[in-house]
């Protein structure tokens, strides 16, 4: 990805971004579905890509400051690059702009051509990588840990799910609007839903904590109303994509 993104840098045409072309218009009216859609995909990339908690999992002296800083640098070190990549990708096709926007390039540039075998080795290897977690999160809900433990049965996990996401690349025929689907009523509750509901378990796990301590602490409303902002935010974001996503289904349909 830091490759590729370097490349659409190194691609962006600076000489013509003045030019009065079509594709280079970079101010458009504003398309409440389309940053909805936008939104939903970028939570479903942070879920699939940023294996913090596999990481911080195996760390030997797992500190808070420790824990943090893996968090924090990982996701920020996506951001940028996902920034940086779509910044440059945009710049240089404007509302030209396609999901795969490599396809974009031409198909005689090697450097181009590097970048298209590095992203497709890329997904090959990460895609069992980022299954790892989910093997073992799904045998930990099923209360068969046990199974999580023998290779042959990863292995057998591992390759029904990948079959399945083979079958529905090739049976969908947009895979764009798909993945934004999904990542609107699965990817948000998972990204934004359910931290919600941690944080409030964690506030009041915490007063009781400090009762059992003999710390008084003062429920009083502003205290509360103050803890609900960030609860209130994600569940109203959740709702918000739902509804985007809906719309833009029935829209589809339309269409």
């Amino acid at each position: 990805m830091l490759s590729t993104a370097v490349l659409a840098l190194c691609k962006i045409p600076w000489s013509e971004l003045d030019t009065d072309r079509p594709n280079n218009m970079t101010h458009v009216g504003f398309n409440w579905r389309q940053v909805m859609h936008a939104l939903s995909m970028g939570t479903f990339a942070y879920m699939n890509q940023v294996n913090a908690v596999c990481i911080t999992s195996e760390l030997h002296k797992p500190t808070r400051q420790r824990l943090t800083a893996v968090c924090g640098w990982a996701a920020l070190g996506l951001f940028l690059c996902y920034a940086t990549l779509l910044s440059a990708v945009y710049l240089t096709f404007g509302q030209a702009t396609t999901s795969n926007f490599l396809q974009s390039y031409p198909l005689d540039d090697a450097a181009v051509n590097a970048c298209r075998v590095a992203v497709s080795l890329t997904l090959i290897f990460a895609c069992p990588l980022n299954l790892f977690p989910i093997t073992s999160s799904f045998f930990h809900a099923i209360d068969r840990r046990h199974l999580a433990k023998h290779a042959g049965v990863r292995i057998l996990f591992n390759t029904i799910v990948l079959t399945i996401c083979l079958i529905t690349a090739i049976w969908v025929p947009d895979v764009g609007s798909f993945i934004g689907y999904v990542s609107a009523y699965m990817a948000t509750p998972l990204m934004i839903t359910i931290p919600a509901f941690v944080y409030i378990a964690c506030c009041r796990a915490e007063d009781d904590m400090l009762a059992r301590k003999g710390v008084v602490v003062e429920r009083n409303l502003c205290r509360r109303s103050s803890r609900m902002v960030i609860p209130a935010i994600a569940l109203s974001l959740t709702v918000l994509l739902w509804t985007a996503a809906t719309v833009n289904i029935f829209a589809s349909q339309k269409a």
